[in-house]
This record gives C-alpha cells, structure tokens and sequence, in this order.
C-alpha cells in the first residue's frame, strides 16, 4: 500500500489499519499465450475489452484505456491497434513472429 500511495497517493488513507509486516503478491494474472493485452471489440456487436494487462498493469491502463474509448467512439485509431484486438488471431503471421520472438527470449 505504500508503494501504491507513491502513484495513488489517496491511499495513504489506509495506512494506520493495515499490519506493518504483512504482504501480499498480487494474485493470479490472466495472459495471453504471447503475453500482449486484448484491447478491442468482442463478442457480441457493442461489446468491447481491455484485458488481459498481466503485469503491466498500472503502467498500461492510461494507453490500454485510451485505445480501447477510440473503438467504442469509433475514432480513428492508432495504426498498432489491431495488433491488440483479437483479430491479430485471424492471420497466421503476427501470432507466429511473436511465438518465435518469445521463444528467442527464453
């Protein structure tokens, strides 16, 4: 919580209920099998996501949010913006250059 309050600082708030030598990892993250957020119409017609951000969390919320209100307002969108919709699923290609990148990684 006191690392949060750094970005939130609302969260100071609860920094007297709180035990002092606990912690707490940050539970069971939902990903991808390339590990890329999913930002974009689903579904059913008007049905939009933005998930899953496993790990990136706070630091993509703002951009993942950004992008995710220009599908639902229909506004043009950033050339890299079906990269993160599940379209990216439909062409072989994409999905086989991230799985060789991540295997490169590993």
């Amino acid at each position: 919580m006191r690392g949060a309050a750094r970005l939130y600082p609302s969260r100071k708030a609860y920094y007297g209920p709180l035990p002092r030598q606990r912690h707490h990892y940050g539970g069971w993250y939902t990903m991808t099998e390339e590990n890329r957020p999913l930002i974009g119409p689903m579904g059913p017609d008007g049905a939009f996501m933005n998930c899953p951000s496993s790990g990136y969390g706070t630091r993509a919320a703002c951009a993942g949010g950004a992008l995710c209100a220009s599908w639902v307002a229909q506004a043009p969108l950033p050339a890299y913006a079906r990269k993160f919709s599940l379209s990216r699923y439909d062409g072989p290609t994409l999905i086989a250059t991230l799985r060789t990148a991540n295997r490169d990684i590993l």
